[in-house]
């Protein structure tokens, strides 16, 4: 059996296991972006929760939380409790906490931001966070700071705003992974690079300050270390995630697949 990547580009597999495979293709992308840097910028990983509450704008928070040992606690004493059975409970309030969320920053040596690389997971693409998560990134952009969107997701709702989202062209693939670069300097205007399911993932630019040239970062042998490393060839045993592949697709992965020794996905 073929261990590693059986399809020349994403490989959907990495879906199933999303947390783990983000969390691995963050210091991959960590790893070959400081390795091309000016010497005065540096690629940092930062992570933080989000929890929804009701009618509230998402609060995001680092996880700076530390469990410590105090080896010489006085207890107070304890107090007799009030009967319960006279009690009214409180109604509470359900909040939702969302999963750990990754991204990476590039920053100078002042650490002002210069450019803002994320890597989406499915929850940023439910219709309410793809919407704030398109707003947030058209701010930091007016804002001056580059944005990058590395969408390798099936399903769920593009994090471009509208008016980006209607000029996407049509490219007759179900499975379209995108890359989306905006610019600082030409806030109007986003680079895209669509990833159909078929291809190899591109090389492309990663925009620095205006002195800088771009850094080259290619995404393909990093899934692909991703894949072999994490053992995603253990999951290619399965069926994929949702949505379906159409027709087509699945012909083309069954014959990748029965090519790498794989067999058949069990339904």
């Amino acid at each position: 059996m073929q261990t590693t990547n059986f399809l020349p580009g994403m490989n959907p597999w990495l879906q199933a296991r999303w947390p783990d495979a983000h969390t691995a293709l963050i210091g991959y992308i960590r790893e070959a972006l400081n390795e091309r840097l000016p010497g005065d910028l540096t690629v940092i990983a930062e992570e933080s929760i989000s929890i929804d509450c009701e009618g509230e704008s998402d609060l995001r928070m680092r996880a700076d939380l530390a469990v410590v040992e105090q080896p010489s606690i006085r207890f107070p004493e304890v107090v007799p409790l009030q009967d319960i059975s006279i009690l009214t409970l409180a109604e509470p309030e359900t909040i939702r906490v969302s999963p750990t969320r990754r991204w990476l920053e590039i920053r100078d040596v002042d650490n002002n931001l210069v450019t803002l690389i994320e890597l989406l997971s499915p929850a940023n693409k439910t219709l309410r966070a793809s919407v704030n998560l398109a707003m947030r990134h058209e701010q930091l952009i007016r804002s001056g700071v580059n944005v990058v969107e590395i969408d390798l997701i099936r399903g769920g709702f593009r994090t471009l705003p509208d008016l980006f989202s209607a000029e996407l062209r049509e490219t007759g693939s179900q499975t379209m992974y995108l890359i989306i670069v905006g610019k600082a300097h030409c806030p109007d205007e986003r680079q895209i690079y669509y990833c159909p399911l078929r291809d190899r993932l591109p090389a492309f630019a990663v925009p620095l300050r205006a002195t800088d040239a771009p850094v080259p970062l290619d995404l393909q042998p990093l899934i692909d270390r991703c894949y072999q490393t994490g053992r995603y060839w253990q999951l290619s045993q399965r069926p994929l995630p949702p949505p379906d592949l159409n027709a087509d697709e699945q012909a083309w992965v069954n014959q990748h697949r029965a090519a790498a020794g794989l067999g058949v996905v069990a339904k």
